[in-house]
């Protein structure tokens, strides 16, 4: 039924277009409103702190870390400039990616008009907009926004009309572009192809006429297409003799020698052999149900596409995330909607009074209540915010900030690696060396972040940075005694307080007369009041606002692995 049967309404009523405008005006104001009240995510900040290099100068894999193709952050370090160092970047840049999810539902329509009708296009971008776990994904600042909406605009290509030379060519264009986005592309192209390969095959079988030439022709356009994008910016890393350094952070670095040993590995190879027969019989159904047979390749090479995807990122990809499943979920949903469309009609056999809207906006409705439901919209963003505002006004330009993933944005890491699930992995196999503790102490990193942190880094910046929030510690010690002799390992310019004011007394047999400079080695402190807490801050801290806790022992802050 799903792929045989259209609705017999085509044309889109003066109502339905009200309803449809209306859909999507209420999409907008809730990507707004989520821009501002969705928890941000550690990858957001990572992909901001590339961006920002971009805008500042600094080359991506050599200066900054990253282990994504580089089209995305280059595309978006012209709108970065335009918002300066500001805390709400964050949100600002989540805003600049609504256009890059209307490109993606504008794609779904021009697929839905080539597979059914505008009308069951225009409703499959409503259900899919309105989808939680579609919608709150691309809320998100990431690449996987442009990602998305390059690979729809290459299945809209494909689809669009016959597939003449120039079209293979804006198609190979269009995924080349897909490739400089993400690497995760490889498994698309591959199903995109496996899916050509079979659609063509049930065409020759069916009787549809195929000319060597012309496949020869249409192959070698797209190729041409597909290398233009990427090798313009491979020349371009080239010109600025960072080829090894883009190697490794796109390819080299996510290499992991023990992913093929994850568990149920063996299992899981097996899906795709297993589910490719049940593929190849339901394109035979639709060619069979279909008769116009261009249709029925065109719906055909979407559906095999959208199935070898999934069924290969299952079987082999070494690390899932939510995040792999934005490109191929509109075509699922395509698939579905003329069917959706087609029982909305037939419901009003039996039941004339129901309203023969009432199916698919009910559907988007639904949609609708799952997101509300599953993230109500609250400002959680606020506390991020907030951190990071305080963050960028206790340091300066100059300074260092030791982040798990970035989250300082707009400071420099000392460890030159984000401590992302593929770097811990390498570290934990040793085929990375842990330099966090000297990083910390060569660069005089004065703010450090327990995110992420295990064994002895962890113990190091707890020993050696006061908390500051459930993030972020700030260098200082407590001073247990009155007579308290200390290491200093992050050589910076401190201050001794207690809960009154400036302590009072003699550092290595000085007077102690306010904040001083300390080189990294054992000091000593002597004070002269009646055993009053002390604590060691970082000067500059306190005295832009930093106001540490006096407790005995530090407050043990929540470890966060998003």
């Amino acid at each position: 039924m799903t792929f045989g049967t259209s609705p017999t309404t085509t044309e889109i009523s003066r109502a339905e277009r009200r309803w449809l405008a209306g859909l999507f005006l209420v999409l907008l104001g809730l990507r707004v409103l989520y821009a501002h009240n969705l928890n941000f995510n550690s990858d957001e900040a990572q992909h901001l702190h590339v961006v920002w290099g971009w805008a500042n100068g600094q080359l991506q894999y050599r200066e900054v870390f990253d282990n994504h193709t580089p089209l995305f952050h280059m595309l978006c370090a012209p709108v970065f400039r335009l918002f300066g160092e500001t805390a709400m970047v964050m949100i600002y840049m989540r805003l600049a990616m609504i256009p890059l999810f209307a490109a993606s539902l504008f794609f779904v329509v021009k697929i839905g008009e080539r597979l059914a009708t505008r009308r069951a296009g225009l409703w499959a971008a409503v259900f899919i907009g309105f989808a939680p776990f579609f919608f709150l994904k691309t809320v998100e600042f990431r690449t996987d926004d442009l990602w998305t909406a390059a690979w729809l605009g290459t299945v809209a290509i494909v689809v669009g009309g016959p597939l003449t030379a120039r079209r293979m060519f804006c198609a190979g264009l269009a995924l080349g572009a897909t490739f400089s986005v993400s690497m995760k592309t490889t498994l698309l192209a591959l199903a995109l192809l496996a899916a050509a390969s079979v659609t063509l095959l049930l065409w020759r079988r069916n009787g549809g006429l195929l000319r060597a030439r012309t496949v020869l022709a249409g192959l070698g356009a797209g190729l041409a297409g597909l290398l233009i994008v990427p090798s313009a910016i491979v020349a371009y890393f080239d010109t600025q003799h960072a080829l090894e350094e883009m190697y490794y952070g796109i390819i080299g670095h996510n290499l992991l020698p023990s992913a093929k040993h994850r568990a149920g590995f063996a299992s899981r190879a097996l899906w795709f052999p297993v589910m490719l027969p049940f593929f190849i019989a339901a394109g035979y159904f639709i060619f069979r149900r279909t008769p116009d047979r261009a249709l029925a390749a065109r719906r055909v090479l979407v559906l095999l596409t959208a199935g070898f995807y999934l069924t290969l990122l299952h079987s082999y990809w070494p690390m899932i995330t939510d995040q792999d499943y934005p490109p191929v979920t509109p075509l699922l949903v395509l698939l579905l909607t003329p069917a959706v469309l087609a029982l909305a009609e037939k419901l009003r056999t039996p039941f004339p009074r129901i309203p023969q809207l009432a199916l698919p906006v009910a559907l988007a409705l639904a949609g609708l209540a799952a997101t509300l439901y599953l993230v109500r919209p609250k400002p959680r963003t606020s506390h991020y915010l907030e951190y990071l505002a305080a963050t960028l006004h206790f340091t300066n330009r100059d300074d260092y900030v030791m982040d798990a993933k970035a989250g300082a944005i707009f400071r420099r890491r000392p460890f030159f690696y984000a401590l992302e699930n593929v770097t811990r992995a390498r570290m934990h196999l040793h085929l990375l060396d842990d330099g966090i503790i000297p990083a910390l102490v060569g660069t005089r990193t004065c703010m450090a972040s327990e995110d992420r942190m295990e064994g002895r880094d962890l113990d190091f910046v707890r020993a050696n940075y006061l908390p500051f929030d459930m993030k972020m510690r700030v260098a200082g010690q407590h001073l247990a005694t009155d007579r308290a002799k200390f290491d200093i390992h992050i050589a910076a310019t401190y201050a001794i307080i207690t809960p009154s004011g400036p302590a009072t007394g003699t550092l290595d047999g000085q007077p102690y007369a306010g904040k001083i400079f300390l080189a990294a080695g054992p000091h000593e402190f002597v004070s002269s009041e009646p055993q009053p807490p002390h604590l060691l801050v970082w000067a500059q801290a306190f005295e832009r606002g930093y106001r540490p806790d006096f407790s005995p022992e530090p407050v043990a802050m929540e470890k966060k692995t998003d």
